[in-house]
């Protein structure tokens, strides 16, 4: 005698088993996912010099760093971790003052990790740190170099962050330091600045929910991830990158004629990444420099290089910072460590010290 299921019955065992499914599938992305969020590529063998323990602290205070997103994505202020700290106005580094003083001649340097110094072992051991000590040995405390580097920016927020607000910091040079988050950008598009950022009271009641409940699972992020680099590489054609060239040039001449209205220089610079320079990688460079990703950044990177002359400001290509450099200077395809810090700061004090002497009138110097 065989037994007959009802349709009822075998929907919600369906059910059941999806569910069941799920929350498998889902326990083993949450364990990936924790594992991606969690992985930090400190190499020992290029911090060698620092203990497990140290290396662990600035991983965590990477991932710990909190962020103000009221509008664009900035560091939230007074933070103080074991490996970095953020002043009372979102910079890295010590304490300072909104007001310039008289006689100061401020610099602020913006860009993205690079410039706020993922992978410097301590607030003196970044690319502004560095440049403000050479600059300072040469002219006194009188030159003032602010850390405006944010964590995965790009032209997009920079070009914003400087209008909206570190221009109110009276600075008389801006130096940008970027192109590596551009050249891996699927679309560069324009922040509408007369449009208010949406706020979550704003949002329907479905996208308060997705935002609640839906982003906290791991699935969807693990696809994301998986698939992002090879999406990425697929869309950024040949007129992508013309495209992206062209309006990252357009964005920093705007800066450029902004400066000459308001009052101060601004000097662009794109910066280097393993395999722009003249020089043998590591074993570890080698096997960055390999891959798809790598070599795809490294096209978009090189078509900001060739391009930046049509900025009407001060620029300065920096691509070949480390010819000649044969050991280690990146751990990831655009980090540096204090080492490759330091190389970078003297070839940015090249090209700002011509600038500075000129706005200074210290041609004696």
């Amino acid at each position: 005698m065989s037994v007959q299921v009802g349709y009822k019955k075998q929907f919600v065992l369906g059910m059941l088993l999806l569910i069941i499914l799920f929350g498998v599938v889902e326990g083993i992305s949450q364990i990936i996912w924790y594992n991606m969020q969690n992985n930090c590529s400190l190499e020992k063998t290029y911090f060698e010099n620092y203990s497990d323990d140290f290396r662990k602290k600035m991983c965590s205070d990477y991932k710990n760093l909190k962020y103000d997103v009221s509008a664009i994505r900035k560091n939230e202020p007074n933070q103080k971790l074991d490996t970095l700290s953020i002043n009372s106005l979102g910079f890295r580094g010590p304490e300072m003052q909104f007001n310039k003083e008289p006689d100061e001649y401020r610099i602020v340097l913006v860009g993205g990790s690079t410039t706020f110094g993922m992978g410097a072992p301590s607030d003196s051991s970044t690319i502004p740190a560095y440049l403000e000590d050479m600059l300072q040995d040469k002219f006194g405390t009188k030159i003032k170099v602010i850390n405006a580097g944010v964590i995965a920016a790009g032209s997009v927020e920079e070009a914003y962050y400087i209008k909206k607000e570190l221009i109110q910091l009276r600075p008389d040079l801006i130096i940008v330091f970027d192109g590596y988050n551009d050249a891996f950008n699927i679309k560069l598009s324009e922040i509408n600045e007369n449009v208010e950022y949406e706020k979550l009271e704003k949002r329907t009641f479905i996208e308060r929910i997705g935002k609640k409940y839906f982003s906290e699972l791991a699935f969807p992020n693990v696809i994301y991830q998986s698939i992002h680099d090879d999406m990425q590489i697929r869309y950024l054609t040949e007129d992508v990158k013309k495209e992206n060239t062209k309006k990252w040039i357009n964005r920093w001449n705007e800066i450029c004629h902004l400066g000459k209205e308001t009052g101060f220089e601004l000097l662009v610079t794109v910066q280097p990444m393993v395999g722009t320079s003249d020089r043998k990688l590591t074993p570890i460079e080698e096997e960055i420099h390999s891959k798809a990703k790598t070599q795809k950044i490294i096209e978009f990177l090189n078509a900001l290089g060739e391009s930046v002359d049509e900025i009407d400001c001060a620029s300065a290509d920096l691509r070949h910072t480390f010819d000649g450099v044969n050991e280690q200077v990146f751990f990831s395809a655009v980090h540096t460590g204090s080492f490759g810090n330091k190389i970078i700061a003297e070839k940015m004090y090249e090209k700002v010290l011509p600038i500075i002497m000129r706005d200074m009138r210290l041609d004696n110097y």
